[in-house]
C-alpha cells in the first residue's frame, strides 16, 4: 500500500456542499444569498472577511478507496435556529466535557529500530511526516513510551542493570544513553514535526535487582521488593528527569504496565493495588524533588479492571498525587470509563494502549471497530487520550520478546524491501488527530445523530470546531451540522469516517477589551431563559491557580488537601475544588519562556482565561509570582503583570471572588525584592475593588519561618500547616457568603430516593443534577429498579409544563421506563406523563399544571446500569 496522500482529487458526490446555479435568475439569487451569508459570518465573528467561508473535510471510506483524503470544502451558512429540525446534528459548545491531551501510539524499541534501520533517510522523513505532521499527515500528538524493555524490544534491559547478585540502591549506574541510538532522536524529530506532542512513560518492569526473583521475566521475576519501593520511585523520576534534559519532557507517567496481567516470558512485573499506591506515594514527591511537573496516572490496564484503580485511590497517601486513570482496550468497553468518572469525577481518563493484529478482519471492519470504540466511544466516555500500541512493526509483528504473537503496528515496515503499509487504525486515528489539538475541549452532540451517524465534537484552543463522524449504516447519512452560529450540509457514505473542521470563537474571552463578549455569571437558582427553572448552584467551586505551591500538592499533607478536609469533611460546607492538578490547570513549572522575566505571570496571563472559563469557579485562590522575582522581574513589573492577570480572570468569569496571596519569603537572598512586591499587591487589589471587583488579599508573608523550609523552595509539614490555617481563615467567610446567597435564591431543591456514597468519593449528590454544570451528575449508586425517584422542590406552587432530562456522558444510564409525577403538598401525587426509553436526552411535555414538587420515578428494572442525571430542567408554563 503506498504512502497516504492527504490531498487526493475531491469527489463531489461523497461530501455534499451547496448546489450549483442552473439559470441566470437562480445565479443572481445565489450570489445575493452568499453576500448575506458572508456578511452574517463576519458579524458573528466566526470567520474573517473571507469570500467563501467553509468547513474543511477529510474522509476514509470502508473500501479503502479514500484514506484520510481531503474532500471539497463545505460552505458555511447561518444557523438553522434553536428549533429542533429533522436531520440537524447540533454541536453545543457551551456543554463542555474533558480536555483532550493527544492522539497517538508508542515509539517502542522495535518501532524505532525498524524506522531507523530499514528505511532510507528520505523514506524515514516521509514516514515521520505522515505520522506527526498535521498538514502532510495524520498529526499524531501523543506517544506512550516504555521505560526500559517491553515485549516489543530487541533485548531485555532496563536503565540500571547490574551483574547478578549486585544492587544499586543509589542508582549510580542509571543511564538512558542506549536510547540515543534510536529512540530519543526519533522522539525529538516527532516533537519538531508536532510541537504540541505530549509524552507518557510506563515501565513494564523494575530493574531485576529490585525484584524478588532477580530477573526481568514476568513468570519468574516476582514482584517489587517492598524495601525497594523508594528506589523504584527514584528510578522512574530519574528517567523523567533524563528525558526532559534530553529534550523530551514527560507529561504523564504510570507506575507499571498491566500490573494484573498474567505473567509471561517477557519483561513484565506483577503489582498489587497496595504496592502501586506505595509507589505513587513515593513517586509524587520524587518527581517534585526532581523539579518536574510530570503527572501520575494509575492502573494502565484493561477497561474492565476499574476496581483496581479505585483501590489505589482509596490510599490517602497516594490519592493526592494521582491525576488520572489509564485504560487499555483488551477487556471491557469504553463505558467503563464513565463508571470510573462517576466514582472519581476529578480525575482524567486516558486510553493508553490498544492493538489490532491477525485477528482483525478487513479494512472496513477494522475501521468500524476503531471508530466506534476508540475514536468516538472512548472520547464520548471521557478519554483525554486515544492511543494504539506500536507505531511500527515488521511483517511478522516483530521484533518482539514474546507477548502478543500477532499484533500489528499503525504501519508495517517490510524488513527486506522497506515497503511501508498503513493500517486502518492509522487512518482512524488520523481522522481524529487531523482536526483536534492537545487542549481541545469535547463538547456535546447527540450520538447517534440523524441517519444513525455516530459522532464526537470538540472546540480547539484557537476556537475552531471539529466533528468526527462514522456512518455504521448501509446507506449514506445526510445531516445538517449546526453549532448555534453557523451550519453546513454533509453526506457521509456507509461505513465511512468523515472529519470536519470549521472556524469559531474561543470558548473563553481573553479580555473584556478584546471585543469578544463574555457570558454574564448566572445567579444561582435564577430562572433561566425561556421559562426554564434550572437548579441552584448548590456548591461553591473553588479554584487554586498558580504554581506548585498554590496548588498544594507538593506533599500529601499540602495545604489544599488540608483545606478540603476542613471545609468539606469537618465543616460540611458545600465546596468542590476545580481546576487543580487533578484535572485542571497544571503546575506551570515547565511553562518557562527564556528571555521573559516573570515568566510565571506571563504563562498564567496566556492560559488563565481558558482555564477559568472552563472550570467556572466561584472563588479563585491566586498565588502567582513565587519565582518571578527569582527570574529577575522588578516589583513594579510583577505588580503590573498581576493587575493584567486579574483583568483576565475577571473578564473570563465576571463576578468571581479572587483571593490574592502575598508571596511567602523563602529566605534565600531575595526577601527585599519580594517584600517590595508584597507591598505593592494591596494597591493593585484596591484599584480592582474600586472598579467593583470582588478581590481581596491573603497575607502569607509571615506564615512560614526560615526554619520550616526543607529545600529552599518548599516548606516542611509544619509550614504547610501554617499555610493551610491562613487559607482556611480567608476562604471560609467567602464560602459562607456565597452559600448563603445561593440558599436565599429561588430555584429547585433536589432530593432522591438513593444517594451514592463510596469510599472513593461523595460527589454524587442530587443537587448535581440541577447545578447547570457539564460533567457533574447525580447517580443512583446501584442498578435501576421500579420506584427509584429524583425530585425537584420548586419552593412554591408554580405552573409547570414539562421537564428535560439529560443523562450526560454516562452511556446507558438513562431510564428505560419512567413516569413524571407532580404534587402541591408532597403527599398527594398526580402522574402527568408516562415514558419509555427516550435515550440519553429527553424532553417531556405535558399540559400546564400547578405543582411545587416534580418527581421523575422509574417503572422498569435495569440490572446492568445505574440511573444518572447530569441535568434536570423544569419548564414553567406561561
Amino acid at each position: 500500500m503506498p504512502e497516504p496522500t492527504m490531498q487526493r482529487a475531491p469527489r463531489p458526490d461523497v461530501i455534499v456542499a451547496a448546489s450549483r446555479p442552473r439559470s441566470r435568475p437562480f445565479a443572481y439569487a445565489v450570489i445575493g444569498l452568499l453576500s448575506v451569508v458572508v456578511a452574517v459570518s463576519i458579524v458573528l465573528g466566526v470567520v474573517g472577511p473571507d469570500p467563501d467561508p467553509s468547513a474543511s473535510v477529510w474522509l476514509t471510506s470502508a473500501d479503502g478507496a479514500h484514506r484520510l483524503d481531503r474532500q471539497p470544502d463545505v460552505r458555511l451558512l447561518p444557523s438553522t435556529g434553536p428549533a429542533t429540525g429533522q436531520g440537524v446534528l447540533r454541536v453545543e459548545p457551551d456543554r463542555r466535557f474533558q480536555v483532550m491531551e493527544g492522539v497517538g501510539a508508542a515509539l517502542t524499541d522495535s518501532s524505532t529500530y525498524l524506522i531507523d534501520t530499514r528505511l532510507s533517510p528520505p523514506e524515514r522523513r516521509r514516514l515521520m511526516r505522515s505520522l506527526f505532521d498535521r498538514d502532510a499527515g495524520a498529526g499524531l500528538s501523543f506517544l506512550r513510551q516504555p521505560i526500559g524493555a517491553s515485549d516489543f524490544s530487541r533485548t531485555a534491559v532496563t536503565y540500571d542493570d547490574v551483574p547478578a547478585g549486585q544492587r544499586d540502591p543509589r542508582l549510580r549506574r542509571f543511564s538512558v544513553a542506549r536510547d540515543e541510538e534510536h529512540v530519543l532522536p526519533l522522539l525529538r524529530q516527532a516533537r519538531a514535526l508536532n510541537p504540541e506532542l505530549r509524552v507518557m512513560a510506563t515501565p513494564w518492569t523494575a530493574p531485576a535487582w529490585m525484584r524478588t526473583g532477580d530477573t526481568l521475566s514476568g513468570s519468574s521475576g516476582g514482584p517489587l521488593r517492598p524495601e525497594d519501593t523508594a528506589a523504584f520511585a527514584a528510578y522512574l523520576a530519574a528517567y523523567a528527569r533524563a528525558y526532559a534534559d534530553g529534550g523530551v519532557p514527560v507529561d504523564l507517567i504510570s507506575p507499571l504496565n498491566e500490573p494484573l496481567a498474567p505473567p509471561g516470558n517477557h519483561p513484565a512485573m506483577p503489582m498489587t493495588a497496595q504496592q502501586e499506591a506505595a509507589v505513587i506515594a513515593a513517586l509524587g514527591p520524587a518527581l517534585r524533588a526532581a523539579g518536574l511537573s510530570t503527572r501520575i496516572a494509575v492502573s494502565d490496564q484493561n477497561w474492565d479492571f476499574g476496581s483496581y484503580a479505585l483501590q489505589v485511590l482509596s490510599d490517602p497517601a497516594a490519592a493526592p498525587w494521582i491525576a488520572g486513570i489509564a485504560s487499555h482496550c483488551y477487556g471491557g468497553d469504553p463505558s467503563a470509563q464513565a463508571v470510573l468518572r462517576g466514582q472519581a469525577p476529578t480525575l482524567a481518563q486516558y486510553v493508553t494502549e490498544c492493538s489490532s493484529g491477525s485477528w482483525s478482519k478487513g479494512f472496513g471492519d477494522s475501521l468500524r471497530w476503531s471508530a466506534q470504540n476508540m475514536v468516538i466511544g472512548a472520547t464520548r466516555n471521557g478519554a483525554a487520550t486515544v492511543a494504539y500500541w506500536n507505531v511500527a512493526l515488521d511483517e511478522t509483528g516483530g521484533p518482539k520478546l514474546g507477548g502478543c504473537p500477532s499484533c500489528r503496528g499503525l504501519v508495517t515496515i517490510d524488513r527486506r524491501s522497506g515497503k511501508v503499509t498503513y493500517s486502518p487504525e492509522y487512518y482512524a486515528l488520523g481522522q481524529l488527530a487531523k482536526v483536534t489539538e492537545p487542549g481541545a475541549v469535547r463538547v456535546d452532540t447527540a450520538s447517534p445523530g440523524p441517519g444513525g451517524l455516530q459522532n464526537v465534537a470538540f472546540v480547539n484552543p484557537d476556537g475552531s470546531r471539529a466533528l468526527v463522524a462514522y456512518n455504521p449504516g448501509t446507506v449514506p447519512a445526510a445531516v445538517t451540522v449546526d453549532d448555534g452560529r453557523v451550519s453546513f450540509a454533509a453526506r457521509v457514505p456507509p461505513g465511512a469516517m468523515a472529519s470536519f473542521s470549521w472556524p469559531g470563537r474561543r470558548l473563553a474571552a481573553a479580555s473584556a477589551a478584546s471585543g469578544v463578549p463574555t457570558a454574564p455569571r448566572p445567579v444561582p437558582g435564577h430562572p433561566g431563559p425561556g421559562g426554564a427553572l434550572a437548579g441552584a448552584q448548590n456548591r461553591v467551586r473553588v479554584m487554586p491557580l498558580g504554581d506548585s505551591l498554590v496548588d498544594g500538592f507538593v506533599t500529601s499533607g499540602g495545604w489544599r488537601t488540608q483545606l478540603w478536609h476542613r471545609l468539606v469533611q469537618n465543616d460540611g460546607e458545600p465546596v468542590v475544588f476545580v481546576g487543580s492538578q487533578r484535572g485542571g490547570p497544571p503546575d506551570l513549572g515547565d511553562q518557562r519562556e527564556e528571555g521573559h522575566p516573570g515568566w510565571r505571570l506571563d504563562a498564567l496571563q496566556r492560559q488563565a482565561a481558558a482555564w477559568v472559563g472552563s472550570a467556572r469557579p466561584d472563588v479563585v485562590l491566586l498565588m502567582a509570582g513565587t519565582n518571578d522575582i527569582n527570574e529577575g522581574a522588578s516589583a513594579q513589573q510583577a505588580a503590573a503583570r498581576l493587575d493584567a492577570l486579574l483583568g483576565t480572570i475577571l473578564a473570563a468569569r465576571p463576578g468571581v471572588a479572587v483571593l490574592v496571596s502575598t508571596l511567602v519569603p523563602m529566605h534565600n537572598g531575595h526577601d527585599a525584592t519580594w517584600a517590595a512586591f508584597n507591598a505593592a499587591i494591596p494597591g493593585v487589589v484596591a484599584a480592582r475593588r474600586a472598579a467593583g471587583a470582588d478581590v481581596s488579599v491573603v497575607d502569607l508573608s509571615s506564615m512560614v519561618g526560615p526554619e520550616h523550609y526543607v529545600d529552599g523552595l518548599h516548606p516542611d509539614q509544619a509550614g504547610y500547616n501554617a499555610l493551610g490555617d491562613a487559607w482556611y481563615a480567608a476562604v471560609r467567610p467567602v464560602v459562607h457568603r456565597l452559600r448563603d446567597a445561593a440558599a436565599a435564591a429561588s430555584g429547585p431543591r433536589m432530593s432522591a430516593s438513593t444517594v451514592a456514597v463510596s469510599a472513593c468519593c461523595t460527589d454524587t449528590a442530587p443537587a448535581l443534577a440541577a447545578d447547570g454544570l457539564p460533567g457533574t451528575r447525580w447517580t443512583s449508586g446501584y442498578p435501576q429498579e421500579p420506584g427509584m425517584w429524583l425530585q425537584a422542590d420548586l419552593r412554591a406552587p408554580t405552573p409547570v409544563s414539562g421537564v428535560d432530562l439529560d443523562a450526560g456522558p454516562s452511556v446507558g444510564d438513562q431510564p428505560r421506563g419512567y413516569v413524571v409525577r407532580v404534587s402541591v403538598d408532597g403527599t398527594t401525587w398526580r402522574t402527568v406523563a408516562t415514558r419509555g426509553d427516550d435515550g440519553p436526552r429527553a424532553a417531556v411535555s405535558f399540559p400546564p399544571v400547578t405543582a411545587r414538587y416534580v418527581r421523575v420515578q422509574l417503572t422498569v428494572a435495569v440490572s446492568d446500569h445505574w440511573w444518572s442525571v447530569a441535568d434536570l430542567t423544569v419548564h414553567t408554563a406561561p
